[in-house]
């Protein structure tokens, strides 16, 4: 089994909230519906080109867009939506094949124009997404709700502290430096060392003496899911279907898509939502919560060796009262954009700078 990708990677290369599916087209009339689109587009691409459940991750998407948070940043002038620029920006979006979804660090570029940021360098901002500070971003560094607009860093720029480096640059120990230019190579091609990269439907394979590209296998051996063909998954070292909702699996052994658990009918089941049974299962499997956070009799730890069968619950609204305990799950009871400080939810941004 695989676990959800990062979610608050996947976000922040996102950058301008720019996807949507095609059941979605031509509906997004607001930055309210574009934000709720993004996660199921996001996810349903996810799950097309991956082995991960598509409604699960959406709700993972959810929780880190904040999109309550998106909605107060524009109207408070943070930004401007452009709707009739968010057209080609699906399109383009829907067109890219996994080969390219699966190495991509954002949306196609056309994506960058349904966003227009709106705050210069030194004006307040509130989404640590990049859409309000124009040429720069929005740096928490004080953790709490508003920050600052800062410039991005240019190449040798020292990104030692807070700051952030200009796309395509990169901090590289302490200075924004830029990425080293990739050749791709075909099949039976050597990778592994140097600047290289596998094409389209292959992989690099490490089992032999020298490595080499590979086809991407629909059975035979695996050493991670990179190594098998969409719509498989590498399960105990050997490439197989993907485990969806209704697959047969085997209790304990993890082998659902990320997203799922295998229940005690050993079929592959969808997280609960609010109400339903979650965390470490007595069956030896392990679930988490849809559009909530989980509550475990044992303490709110989300890590299954640690924690006990618990209850989803719906998330805490910013005042109300919260565990903020050590090994509690503080970051997710509170809900999207805050966290429990002191035993309060609170509006907060510590880390997302």
């Amino acid at each position: 089994m695989t676990y959800l990708r990062n979610a608050a990677l996947a976000l922040a290369c996102a950058l301008a909230f720019s996807a949507c599916s095609s059941s979605s087209k031509g509906s997004l009339a607001d930055t309210a519906e574009f934000c709720q689109a993004l996660s199921t587009a996001w996810a349903d691409k996810a799950a097309a080109c991956g082995p991960i459940d598509g409604p699960a991750y959406a709700s993972e998407l959810a929780f880190m867009l904040d999109c309550g948070a998106l909605e107060a940043a524009e109207a408070a002038g943070g930004f401007t939506y452009d709707r009739a620029a968010a057209q080609p920006c699906l399109d383009d979006f829907q067109a890219l094949d996994c080969a390219v979804f699966d190495r991509t660090e954002g949306p196609p570029d056309s994506c960058q124009d349904a966003i227009v940021p709106r705050v210069a360098q030194g004006g307040a901002c509130t989404s640590w997404l990049d859409v309000e500070c124009i040429g720069g971003f929005c740096d928490f560094t004080a953790c709490n709700l508003p920050g600052t607009c800062q410039d991005y860093l240019g190449q040798g720029e020292d990104c030692s502290a807070s700051g952030r480096c200009q796309d395509p640059l990169y901090c590289n120990g302490s200075t924004c430096v830029p990425p080293t230019p990739q050749e791709e190579v075909g099949l039976g091609e050597s990778c592994g060392t140097g600047p290289v990269r596998c094409g389209g439907g292959l992989f690099c394979d490490d089992d032999a003496a020298v490595w080499v590209c590979a086809a991407r296998r629909t059975s035979g051996a695996c050493g991670s899911d990179g190594a098998c063909a969409v719509g498989h998954d590498c399960v105990d070292g050997t490439c197989q279907p993907e485990r969806v909702v209704g697959a047969a699996c085997l209790q304990g052994a993890y082998e659902c898509v990320a997203g799922l658990w295998c229940d005690t009918s050993s079929r592959c089941a969808r997280w609960s939502g609010v109400g339903g049974a979650c965390g470490a299962m007595t069956n030896g499997e392990y679930a988490q919560c849809l559009d909530g956070w989980c509550e475990s009799t044992g303490g709110m730890s989300i890590q299954p060796a640690i924690a006990l069968p618990g209850t989803c619950r719906a998330f805490k609204a910013v005042g109300a009262v919260c565990d903020d305990t050590p090994g509690g799950q503080s970051w997710m009871q509170c809900g999207p954009g805050a966290t429990c400080l002191e035993g309060t939810c609170a509006r907060t941004y510590c880390g997302r700078s």
